[in-house]
């Protein structure tokens, strides 16, 4: 499938995250502690020197993994983008080799060019979405496969420009006549390539969701201004409050969700 090579960068930036949070949350879990020497107690200023150091050295490890994670995840993107883009293209040449197919083949093209702009002239005249749907099952019924192709196609276009008609009744009536000519017009060949849309829109959304610390603070500050949430972006984030909060939009916290 065409969306293949962008679920694959999309699993791999999921793996990248993992291991370098699953790093971090080990370095700030791990407990410090200073063993005595030779039988003998470590006095507490070398204790606390020691202590200082250890944690001064897994903040370093940690924003190193932050600098790495960063620097891979800009890489996998560039990646995943070029991908969604070419997914893109494949999915129009898919869509445009199955509406070809369903249309005027050869000498066929000669008659569809002529009858044309007399078919739109046609659809002009109709009174409501549904007449446009009855044209086109009338041709296919009378064997007219030329005709049933063009009132499919340009059938479609006047009703998706009458679904943005600024009358609410005749928008969703010419979106539901539009929906029912498509699919019978190209056999599944739209609703195809929506459910291929719709999937790439989504892996679009996972490819940009913000991952390194930096986005999550971004997007964390965000958040707390729309809801009016009283936490700073770093406590949001750390708490997991931020998680909470994305699921339940509209909803203002004021206090850790309880576990």
């Amino acid at each position: 499938m065409a969306t293949e090579g962008v679920e694959q960068v999309v699993g791999e930036i999921e793996r990248v995250r993992t291991a370098h949070e699953t790093a971090i949350e080990g370095l700030r879990s791990k407990k410090i502690i200073i063993p005595i020497e030779n039988g003998v107690e470590v006095p507490q200023r070398v204790v606390e020197a020691r202590i200082k150091a250890i944690r001064a050295q897994r903040e370093a490890s940690i924003a190193e993994h932050e600098e790495a994670l960063e620097v891979e995840i800009a890489d996998l993107r560039a990646q995943g983008r070029e991908k969604l883009e070419a997914a893109r293209a494949a999915l129009e040449t898919e869509y445009y080799k199955a509406v070809a197919a369903a249309g005027p083949q050869g000498a066929e093209w000669q008659e569809a060019e002529a009858r044309a702009a007399f078919v739109r002239e046609d659809l002009q005249r109709q009174s409501g979405p549904a007449d446009v749907v009855e044209l086109y099952q009338t041709a296919l019924a009378a064997g007219d496969k030329t005709g049933a192709w063009l009132y499919g196609r340009y059938g479609s276009e006047h009703l998706a420009a009458l679904a943005k008609s600024t009358d609410m009744g005749t928008a969703a009536r010419a979106q539901m006549a539009l929906g029912e000519l498509e699919h019978l017009a190209w056999s599944g060949a739209v609703a195809a390539r929506r459910d291929a849309e719709r999937k790439l829109a989504e892996l679009g959304r996972k490819l940009e969701a913000p991952v390194t610390r930096g986005e999550r603070l971004e997007e964390a500050a965000d958040w707390a201004d729309r809801l009016g949430m009283s936490q700073s972006p770093a406590e949001l984030v750390d708490s997991g409050i931020i998680d909470s909060a994305k699921r339940f939009e509209g909803v203002a916290f004021t206090a850790p969700v309880p576990a």
